[in-house]
């Protein structure tokens, strides 16, 4: 008897490893706008075993009554960047040091379309669990300076694109995802 519990757990934890891959291989199959990725979808698995009870709390309610829930997470895609686009109609960047908080103070204020003319994009490291606040990263310096931007403010949107600069090899490499794009030598300037 022993036996067959060890087989029916070893059993049930395999289905649940293939669904769950199924799960992260469906929800990166297609294109997903980025507020479907930032809510990253949560999937519930019942599964009942004689000898093995496992509950795992989850802030999305169960719907089912049976004895064992298991509720996992799909794991964002680890390549993936979220922008926060600034809005046309938003010409002065409000920044702010906490979400509800005080103005951060910058040397020059940061304008919507940029110097150059283009639209003002900013990567997003953070949000609040409500989704009104962003953390992005501001075009100041020292570069990686952040701060929070209501989200009302711009339109969200990701890529799997990034780049390595490697000043030691002078070397430049990009990827889309886990793809190779591109990679080439590169140039540096005096200090």
């Amino acid at each position: 008897m022993p036996m067959i519990s060890t087989m029916t757990s070893m059993f049930s934890r395999r289905a649940l490893a293939l669904l769950l891959a199924l799960g992260v291989v469906a929800g990166g199959c297609g294109a997903r706008t980025a507020e479907e990725s930032v809510a990253a979808s949560t999937t519930t698995t019942s599964t009942t075993t004689s000898t093995t009870t496992t509950t795992t709390t989850s802030t999305v309610p169960a719907t089912t009554t049976a004895p064992t829930v298991t509720t996992s997470t799909i794991p964002p895609d680890p390549y993936e960047t979220f922008v926060a686009t600034i809005r046309e109609e938003v010409t002065l960047l409000d920044a702010y040091e906490e979400p509800d908080g005080e103005p951060a103070v910058f040397e020059f204020a940061i304008s919507n379309p940029t110097y150059f003319g283009n639209e003002l994009a900013l990567m997003i490291t953070d949000r609040t669990d409500d989704g009104e606040w962003l953390k992005v990263q501001v075009p100041i310096r020292p570069n990686g300076t952040e701060a929070w931007i209501p989200a009302a403010d711009a339109v969200i949107t990701s890529h799997r694109f990034r780049a390595e600069v490697n000043l030691t090899a002078r070397a430049v490499t990009v990827w889309d995802g886990a793809d190779l794009v591109v990679e080439t030598t590169a140039v540096i300037g005096k200090e």
